[in-house]
């Protein structure tokens, strides 16, 4: 989904006031209220490349291809059950 969350944290509301920045980090379960410039640009950076990740993720996700490159189903010839052979009498 992409909203960061975090829970559990103690004394969050003693230390961040109405209007502060918080910048919430839900892979490292870390919050910054009122970060450096240096924190926002390392922010920042991270949240780029974790953007390109998925990017490239989704880019690269495909539907499987059957035969001739159509996605197989049921009924269309590809998927057939095994041929029994039939047991000779004797």
């Amino acid at each position: 989904m992409g909203v960061p969350m975090l829970g559990r944290a103690r004394g969050v509301r003693q230390q961040v006031v109405e209007g502060d920045l918080v910048l919430l980090d839900g892979d490292e379960a870390i919050a910054f209220a009122r970060p450096t410039p240096a924190v926002e640009e390392a922010f920042e950076t991270k949240l780029a490349v974790s953007q390109k990740r998925r990017a490239e993720y989704a880019a690269a996700k495909r539907p499987a291809a059957g035969h001739q490159g159509r996605r197989p189903h049921l009924g269309d010839g590809q998927c057939r059950p095994a041929r029994r052979r039939r047991r000779s009498a004797a």
